[in-house]
């Protein structure tokens, strides 16, 4: 997995991932738990497994902390991970909907309906018990007194 190229040690992310903890006499139970991780996690960080870890940001993260812990330089790491193919992203331009439930459909037009009963049962309601303005006699505006001079 190792090979010296220009004087320098290069392998892959997970090869310097195990050789580190091993280095530092960590089995992986120990140091899943100095990180509080599942040791499932670091199976699948020294596997090179990345998908299995989730978004990269979580990837990136536990890389950061794995280094940190085994004396590794995390740029050096994260640099190996990115250099690696990229991963295939999902098309997010294509999400599968659902067709509505024909259920549901069946309730729109009752519920409306009714809803335009009760409306009009409160506009009915409203105009019976509003009391009117009552007309005033043509008689009470002739008593209003006139100007005197007109």
């Amino acid at each position: 997995m190792a090979s010296e190229v220009g004087g320098e040690q290069r392998c892959g992310t997970g090869a310097r991932l195990r050789g580190g903890r091993e280095n530092q006499g960590l089995s992986l139970a120990q140091a899943a738990e100095r990180l509080h991780l599942d040791p499932g996690t670091l199976e699948a960080m020294e596997a090179e497994d990345f998908a299995a870890l989730g978004a990269e940001v979580y990837v990136r993260g536990h890389l950061r902390r794995y280094a940190e812990l085994i004396g590794e330089s995390p740029s050096e790491l994260q640099e190996l991970y990115a250099r690696r193919a990229p991963a295939p992203r999902p098309d997010l331009t294509r999400i599968a909907r659902r067709a509505p439930t024909r259920g549901a459909a069946r309730l729109v037009m009752p519920g409306l309906l009714g809803l335009a009963g009760v409306a009009l049962l409160a506009l009915l309601w409203w105009l019976l018990t509003t009391p009117g303005e009552r007309a005033q006699p043509l008689a009470a505006a002739s008593r209003i007194p006139r100007p005197k001079g007109s």
